[in-house]
């Protein structure tokens, strides 16, 4: 009888409690932003109001806290490719729409801010 872990299952670090904290306050600080829910987030509703936020979440977590896709593919229940994907539409959208992209970098800033223990550097 062979032992170890189920084939097609990798075995993945758990988050450290600094990082869940650092997920809870960009989580946090994009929905009060967008004035959403993040059990809107969450949903698998497509309108751009709850679109939107998550895009930024996935964003903020993979560009500002180095998560990789897999965990923030965990944090936001979807599947494993979806935060590439994501942040891929993300991207576009702050290339080709002004107002998007003044607001993620007042986001993006505050982020910055608060990540950095209150310091804007």
């Amino acid at each position: 009888m062979k032992r170890g872990r189920p084939k097609g299952k990798v075995a993945r670090p758990t988050l450290s409690n600094g990082i869940l904290k650092k997920i809870g306050m960009v989580a946090d600080t994009v929905c009060r932003a967008y004035e959403v829910s993040f059990s809107d987030v969450l949903s698998r509703r497509r309108n751009m109001l709850f679109v939107m936020p998550r895009w930024a979440i996935a964003n903020a977590l993979f560009e500002l806290v180095g998560i990789d896709n897999e965990d923030i593919a965990s944090v936001l229940e979807r599947e494993r490719t979806a935060p590439h994907h994501m942040r891929a539409s993300f991207k576009r959208e702050l290339e080709t729409n002004a107002k998007t992209r003044l607001r993620y970098e007042k986001l993006e800033k505050e982020l910055r801010a608060k990540l950095n223990g209150g310091c804007d550097g």
